[in-house]
């Protein structure tokens, strides 16, 4: 854990730093233009200061958390959501559960409801095992979800069906055997984010650098 916090402190003190050195530029910047416009008399100081006035105005309490959330997706995972249609359990044997091993974006509901841990070095991605990289809910011996009734947004709306890292053929049960032991295997440590035949997963979301 303190591992994973100092990663966490480190990527968020590095943005922070990296964003304040654009921000300090972008002023700099915005404060020529203001001081070329009114010595070309285009504006007075005083249009300026009601005008800035009126744009510092602060964002409210939901935009500013928006800007936070990975998942964007507002529905209520509790609703009249349709659930994936997959018989899992029957399935495990076959699939070794590989989509324990996406990347799961969490909704503002998952972050407010607390049930689902985040990942302290990934805000806010599902919490992943630091040895086998698969989600902490993750039963290793049955391959069930232990957090099932609260699972996050993303999890109720993925099906595997139409995934071709996990299946040739999903109604012939016949699996994709290069790409299961490839997610497995976390090749490449490259991001693998869950698929759903309605996308939900905002544009916003980026690969790791």
């Amino acid at each position: 854990m303190a591992d994973e916090v100092e990663r966490g402190l480190t990527r968020v003190l590095r943005q922070l730093g990296e964003a304040n050195a654009d921000l300090q530029k972008t002023a700099a910047e915005v404060r020529g233009m203001v001081e070329l416009l009114v010595e070309k008399g285009v504006v007075t100081a005083a249009e300026v200061a009601a005008k800035l006035g009126q744009a510092g105005q602060p964002l409210d309490a939901a935009q500013r958390r928006r800007l936070y959330v990975i998942n964007d997706d507002q529905r209520d995972k509790y609703g009249d959501l349709i659930n994936a249609d997959v018989d899992c359990a029957s399935r495990y044997s076959l699939c070794q559960a590989a989509c324990c091993t996406f990347q799961v974006p969490l909704s503002e509901q998952d972050l407010d409801e607390g049930a689902s841990r985040w990942d302290l070095g990934r805000p806010f991605y599902l919490r992943k095992d630091a040895t086998d990289r698969r989600c902490v809910y993750q039963d290793r011996a049955t391959n069930g979800c232990g957090n099932y009734a609260a699972r996050p947004l993303a999890c109720r709306t993925y099906s595997c069906k139409s995934d071709s890292r996990i299946w040739r053929d999903f109604e012939g049960r016949v699996v994709n055997a290069k790409g299961i032991a490839a997610l497995l295997a976390q090749e490449g440590h490259r991001p693998l984010d869950l698929i759903a035949p309605s996308p939900t997963l905002p544009s916003l979301v980026r690969s790791e650098d």
